[in-house]
């Protein structure tokens, strides 16, 4: 049974409710929704992508309007919105939604910047995304996981080194993304 706040209700002792992945579920339509425009408005794309000059002249939305826009060819565009899917819904499950929205932030305000310096002419929001999945990391080494589970979050985390050396600009939202999970994970002091 699902409650007004589109929460999954058990009744069995134990299980834990399900909740809607809200945040998950709004950056994905938006994200469809800007994208699939792009074939009914001409000349959309390149009015959201990210574009130094036009920046410098005062088209201050392409700060993140890139994130909103998927301009690569369909394959990839699905392959993005299925790991926003997943490891959104999970991310929030997992952090709430609050942290997921921090989450989120800190890749694409770490990931947009390295695009205005290493891709200054593109769009996506997979760098977002990779600030949802350095947190996951963080998440599998901070907590009782399986052995497995945090070799291959270590060898993400040696990759998106490998891959910020290498300046692609997904590497360094997932290290910022895992730095700031890690330090939401940190308990509390009283």
């Amino acid at each position: 049974m699902i409650d007004h706040t589109g929460s999954v209700v058990s009744n069995e002792a134990g299980r834990r409710k399900w909740r809607l992945p809200i945040a998950t579920a709004t950056i994905l339509a938006i994200s469809i929704i800007v994208t699939c425009a792009r074939f009914a408005v001409p000349g959309l794309a390149d009015a959201l992508r990210r574009d130094p000059a036009a920046l410098e002249h005062g088209e201050w939305w392409r700060i993140i309007t890139p994130l909103f826009i998927q301009p690569d060819p369909w394959a990839a565009t699905l392959g993005v919105w299925v790991i926003l899917l997943l490891a959104g819904a999970t991310v929030e499950k997992l952090f709430g939604t609050s942290r997921w929205i921090a989450l989120y932030l800190i890749g694409a305000i770490v990931g947009e910047a390295a695009g205005y310096l290493w891709q200054p002419h593109g769009a996506g929001g997979s760098v977002a995304v990779a600030g949802l999945l350095g947190g996951f990391l963080a998440w599998c080494l901070a907590r009782p996981t399986p052995r497995p589970s945090k070799v291959v979050a270590w060898l993400v985390l040696g990759a998106a080194c490998l891959d910020t050396w290498l300046r692609d600009i997904h590497g360094l939202p997932l290290l910022a993304g895992a730095l700031a999970g890690a330090l939401l994970l940190m308990p509390r002091s009283a």
